[in-house]
C-alpha cells in the first residue's frame, strides 16, 4: 500500500492478480446482537468506531476502480473517491417490524427478515470497498457489514470485523494492524506453464465483455432458481461421530472434520435429488484458502484473495452414497490438497500472462440439478469478538440471500459451554429445490447427526 498520509486521501493500493479471480460483487453478512440499549447511544459508538477504524485502516474508506498506468490492463486498485463513516454507515428502524426473541426462538431462520429492507444499496455503490447497514429491531441489532470481494476473502472480512469491534469495545485497534496485512508481494510472481486451459474454473471472456469496459454489477452464487433454503445444525459431538464415521484406520491422508461434513451434504443431497441413470456424475467444488499452502506460507492475517475452488471432486453418482462416505471425504480431501504452492503459482502465471485482466472472471455456478459447491467461515472466531458493553458478542452470523441450488455456507463454529449461543457446533445454510430439500429432512442417515434449524 502506497500511503501518502494518514488521511487515506492520497494513497492507491494495488490490488494483486489474484484479487481479480474473485466475482466483482460485496460479500455482505447479517450479524445478529441481543441488546436492549438505546438505538442512538449504539449507533454513535458505531459510527465512532467506524471513523477510527478507517483513521487506522484508510483503505476499507476507498474505493474499487481502475489503477492508471498499470502494468497490465484492467488492474484494479483501492483509492478515490474515499468517504466518511457517516457515508458508510446507514441505519433502519424495523423495531415494530422484528423481534429478536422471536427471531432466536426460531433459530434464526434464513428468511427471518426481509433482505431488501436490511442491505445497503450494493448495486448503487458497487464500487465502495465498504458498506455497513445498522437495522434496530425490537431487542436487537442486524448489523450488515458488506466489503469488496476483490479486496478482500472471508479471511479479510473476519480482519476488519475484529477491526471494528475492538474500537467499539474502547480498544485501539490500529495495534491490530501489521504490513503483512496488505503486503502483495508473494503473490506478485507466477511459476509454471501459466495456460488458463489449465484451470478451467476461469473463463476468459470476449474483449467487448471485458468487465474493464463493462461495470455492471453481477450476480455470482446467488440467483434465480432457488425454491428453497435451511439451516442445518451439527453438534461438537455429533461432528465427531461423523469425523469416525469418514475415516478408515488405514485410511491416507488424513481427513478433516469439514471433508466429513462436506461427503455427508454431498452423499445425501444428491440421493435427495433422485437422480436418473442417465445422470452419470456429480461435482463437488469447494472454497479453499491458500495461504498455509503456499511456500512459504503467508499469514493468516493478510486481507486479500488467496481462496481457490476445487475441480477434482466428481464422483459416479452410484457412487454418492452414505455408506461409501469415507472414500467420498478421500476424494474431497484429495481435491483439496490438490491446491498446493505450485499449482497456486501457475495461476497467478496464468493471471498476469492475459492481455486484459477484466477478461478473466469465475465461471459462476450452476448446479444442474446434480451439482454442490460450499464455501466456509467455519476458520473465523467471529463468537469470539467483545463488541462493547452496548452490543456484547455476536449471537447469530446469516447469509444475506436465497442461496442458489446447491450451494451451501458452512457458519463459523459456534462455541461450547457459552450460555448465550447454545449448543457449540457448526451450521450451514443449504440451497434446494423444495421437494429436494423436503425428502432431503427425512433421510435416515442425515438426521443421525443433524438438526434442522
Amino acid at each position: 500500500m502506497d500511503s501518502a498520509n494518514g488521511n487515506g486521501k492520497c494513497f492507491i493500493h494495488q490490488l494483486a492478480p489474484i484479487d481479480h479471480l474473485s466475482p466483482r460483487i460485496h460479500t455482505a453478512k447479517l450479524v445478529y446482537f441481543c441488546t436492549n440499549e438505546d438505538p442512538e447511544k449504539i449507533f454513535i459508538t458505531l459510527r465512532g468506531a467506524l471513523a477510527k477504524s478507517i483513521s487506522a485502516f484508510p483503505i476499507i474508506g476507498g474505493s474499487v476502480g481502475l489503477m492508471k498506468q498499470a502494468p497490465q490492463i484492467g488492474t484494479l486498485a483501492v483509492q478515490a473517491p474515499f468517504f466518511t463513516a457517516e457515508e458508510i454507515l446507514t441505519r433502519r428502524d424495523l423495531k415494530e417490524t422484528y423481534d429478536y426473541e422471536a427471531i432466536r426462538n426460531k433459530d434464526f431462520p434464513p428468511d427471518a427478515v426481509d433482505f431488501k429492507l436490511v442491505v445497503p444499496d450494493l448495486g448503487a455503490n458497487h464500487s465502495r470497498v465498504l458498506l455497513v447497514q445498522a437495522n434496530f429491531i425490537h431487542g436487537g441489532l442486524i448489523l450488515t457489514v458488506a466489503v469488496h470481494h476483490n479486496v478482500v476473502d472471508e479471511a479479510g472480512i473476519f480482519m476488519i470485523m475484529k477491526l471494528l469491534a475492538s474500537y467499539c469495545c474502547g480498544d485501539d485497534g490500529s495495534l491490530l494492524i501489521k504490513p503483512e496485512w496488505t503486503d502483495t508481494t508473494p503473490l506478485l510472481n507466477g511459476k509454471g506453464t501459466g495456460r488458463l486451459e489449465d484451470h478451467p474454473e476461469y473463463k476468459l471472456r470476449s474483449a467487448e465483455e471485458s468487465a474493464t469496459f463493462v461495470t455492471a454489477y453481477q450476480e455470482y452464487i446467488a440467483g434465480p432458481g432457488t425454491t428453497a433454503s435451511a439451516i442445518l445444525f451439527f453438534s461438537d459431538e455429533a461432528l465427531d461421530r461423523l469425523k469416525k464415521a469418514a475415516m478408515r484406520v488405514e485410511a491416507e491422508p488424513w481427513i478433516s472434520t469439514n471433508d466429513a461434513l462436506c461427503a455427508l451434504v454431498w452423499s445425501s443431497a444428491t440421493a435427495a435429488r433422485k437422480l436418473g441413470e442417465d445422470v452419470p456424475y456429480s461435482m463437488f467444488n469447494m472454497i479453499v484458502d491458500g495461504r498455509a499452502r503456499m511456500d512459504p506460507p503467508m499469514t493468516s492475517e493478510y486481507i486479500g484473495n488467496v481462496v481457490f475452488v476445487t475441480t477434482r471432486s466428481i464422483l459416479p453418482i452410484p457412487l454418492l452414497d452414505a455408506a461409501n462416505i469415507a472414500d467420498t471425504a478421500l476424494n474431497i480431501r484429495a481435491s483439496v490438497l490438490a491446491i498446493n504452492n505450485e499449482v497456486i503459482k501457475d495461476k497467478i502465471a496464468a493471471v498476469m500472462g492475459v492481455d486484459d485482466i477484466g477478461r478473466l472472471a469465475p465461471r459462476g455456478y450452476s448446479s444442474q440439478g446434480r451439482h454442490l459447491a460450499c464455501t466456509s467461515w467455519a476458520g473465523q472466531p467471529y463468537y469470539t469478538l467483545d463488541w462493547g458493553r452496548e452490543l456484547g458478542r455476536i449471537k447469530r452470523l446469516r447469509f444475506p440471500k436465497v442461496l442458489s441450488d446447491g450451494i451451501f455456507v458452512i457458519f463459523p463454529r459456534i462455541p461450547a459451554n457459552d450460555a448465550g449461543l447454545g449448543e457449540g457446533g457448526i451450521e450451514i445454510q443449504i440451497g434446494l429445490d423444495k421437494e429436494v430439500l423436503e425428502r432431503l429432512r427425512e433421510d435416515k442417515v442425515l438426521r443421525e447427526y443433524v438438526q434442522w434449524r
